[in-house]
């Protein structure tokens, strides 16, 4: 017996030990408390994946009320672990760390051998990864490899390097996650060991999380229906059978699985360890294909649940942030103001997880929503994070997640897609523009020269009354990167004058910076988050310049209305005229200037454009 530590495999069903264990716990006289424990608890573990969810955790909690009267911690110790495992799934959440605390106490008290604690410090990292803390979840680990670490044999640090591989491949460190897969694998294919048939399993469910980020899930089928046939009362397999089918495209396919687990209810399905993992695999791919009376039913069941990461086993694969699933199944749900609020949180949790790989899907979903609205702010807020997400996957060789974002962020157009750069510069007496295989001549305009101004300062703040000094013929302003108190005549600079409507643009702005500042910090976007504080910062020093003592605006009179009117009017008729003859660059141009009482072009993070500007 082992006293309820001989591990059951996950997902299989002995109902002969199940038999031999009942009859032998009936034949235990009241007294003989040390062996009905022992034999409860080894019960309980054989009707875990019976489904017998209810009857396990009496048990369980029958087991540990022995041990307690027997006085004996190491017994009291071993029978807790039984709990936790009974009470391992969405609900009894307290009680599942009420359990975890009382172990680590007994073991600060010196109960329990070296397997025993290393099975202790299993749990706590996966407190930690499903709390979703980077903290907790390093300092769990460093507790867990120093018990283990010098070890005789590869057996104890088995269950650790497959903790690793999961946090290596949440960092996207995909080839240090292989490689620590690949030595549980190898180390420990001929040792006796009693946990062998669910470190195989969990090597296999890494392996497939591993291959999916590659893109090449399509050649693990087979071995995925085989793992289907071998352990039926495991519903992962299935779950993982479905996403793979999605994955691939084959919809119909994937409903016909999804039906298995339809046709007993999902509403039946067993809140186990393996239930939440499962309805996050089957939310993404009911949103994937399309499901949606499938994916109304499991946002129902998903909706009570509070915030939490979703965790495959006890640190196996970590799959992110609940919120993103639910996000998920309401955009395919079209419900995409809800959906974008789940994946705004999703974003912070997973940022705050450390979960680097899923903080980029949050991206990418979120980016999805962003694109599909209306507003310039959104569409550069959406371009920053598929830029972002696309340089984690370019600089890791995730293949998918790259795939992703490209379907995400389609390209201008064919011809744009390759060009080299974009043309906006002084020709005769007009102007020449050019983006791709388009180009042509454009009749000289205000509006022109002050994109162009713009366009030698990106990302800088620029009023609309310094725009409006420019002449149709005059030359550019210099970069205000390179002297800011010269104006486009080299005369010292006058104050910026500003009306009160203009002030309010600002200040409105500033606030508007502040949060998008605030966003890219917590999307670990730094890139993002300095250019930000650029263009604020620009900002402030316009509004500076245009205040007296005090921040009393300045003196001014109605050609600062005017001035902003006409500087819109000007720039938007400008972009019209571009559109017209080179209708890439014009739209380009129509996103990424802001006009008003500060005017602004912003290069877009996704198709930067070498301008060409002399």
């Amino acid at each position: 017996m082992g006293l309820g530590l001989q591990k059951g495999a996950t997902g299989s069903n002995n109902p002969t030990l199940v038999q031999l264990l009942t009859e032998a716990l009936r034949s235990v006289g009241q007294r003989d408390l040390a062996l009905r424990a022992g034999l409860r608890s080894r019960l309980a573990m054989a009707v875990y994946f019976q489904r017998e969810l209810a009857y396990c955790r009496r048990l369980a909690h029958g087991a540990v009320a022995d041990a307690r009267r027997t006085g004996n911690r190491t017994l009291l110790l071993s029978t807790l672990l039984v709990q936790r495992l009974a009470l391992w799934g969405p609900d009894e959440r307290e009680a599942q760390d009420a359990v975890l605390t009382e172990m680590l106490v007994l073991l600060e008290q010196g109960a329990g051998d070296s397997i025993v604690r290393e099975v202790v410090y299993n749990w706590v990292a996966q407190q930690a990864f499903v709390r979703g803390s980077r903290r907790d979840l390093e300092i769990a680990l460093a507790r867990w490899r120093a018990e283990v670490e010098g070890a005789p044999g590869p057996g104890l640090l088995g269950s650790l390097r497959l903790a690793e591989a999961n946090q290596a491949l949440m960092e996207g460190r995909l080839e240090a996650a292989e490689t620590a897969t690949e030595w549980v694998t190898r180390e420990l294919a001929d040792v006796d060991d009693p946990g062998l048939e669910n470190r195989q399993q969990y090597c296999m469910a890494q392996y497939f999380f591993q291959r999916r980020e590659r893109g090449e899930l399509a050649g693990l089928e087979p071995a995925v229906r085989a793992m289907v046939a071998d352990y039926p009362h495991n519903p992962s397999w299935r779950a993982a059978l479905i996403l793979l089918l999605a994955d691939e495209g084959r919809a119909e396919d994937a409903q016909r699985e999804m039906d298995h687990f339809r046709g007993a209810g999902l509403v039946r399905l067993p809140r186990d360890g393996t239930w939440l993992p499962v309805m996050a695999v089957l939310a993404e791919a009911a949103a994937a294909t399309g499901q949606h009376t499938v994916a109304r039913e499991i946002l129902g069941l998903l909706e009570p649940l509070g915030p939490r990461n979703v965790v495959l086993v006890t640190g196996i694969h970590c799959f992110g942030s609940l919120s993103r699933y639910r996000g998920l199944l309401l955009e395919a749900l079209g419900e995409c103001d809800a959906a974008e609020t789940a994946l705004e949180e999703a974003l912070v949790d997973d940022t705050r997880a450390g979960n680097l790989l899923a903080v980029a899907y949050d991206q990418v979903a979120l980016a999805r929503l962003l694109r599909a609205g209306a507003g310039r702010d959104r569409c550069r807020r959406a371009g920053h994070m598929l830029a972002a997400a696309r340089e984690f996957a370019q600089a890791r060789s995730l293949t998918r997640l790259l795939r992703l974002v490209e379907a995400t962020a389609p390209p201008l157009t064919a011809a744009a897609a390759v060009a080299p750069g974009a043309v906006l510069r002084r020709a005769g007496n007009g102007w020449q523009a050019a983006l791709g295989n388009r180009s042509g001549h454009l009749r000289d305009a205000r509006g022109l020269l002050q994109i162009h101004h713009l366009l030698q300062n990106p990302g800088l703040a620029v009023a609309a009354r310094e725009l409006a000094a420019l002449g149709a013929s005059a030359g550019p302003l210099p970069s205000a990167r390179h002297d800011p108190e010269l104006t486009t005549h080299g005369q010292e600079a006058r104050p910026v004058v500003l009306d009160k409507r203009a002030l309010n643009e600002i200040r409105h702005r500033l606030h508007e910076l502040e949060n998008e500042i605030t966003s890219a910090e917590d999307d670990a976007d730094l890139g993002r988050a300095e250019t930000l504080r650029a263009q604020r910062n620009s900002i402030v020093d316009t509004l500076e310049r245009g205040l007296g003592l005090g921040g009393r605006s300045r003196e001014f009179g109605s050609t600062d209305e005017r001035a902003r009117l006409n500087v819109t009017r000007s720039i938007r008729s400008a972009i019209a005229q571009v559109r017209r003859v080179v209708p890439d660059l014009g739209a380009h141009l129509d996103r990424m200037i802001t006009t008003g009482g500060l005017c602004s072009y912003s290069p877009d993070p996704l198709a930067p454009l070498k301008l060409d500007l002399f």
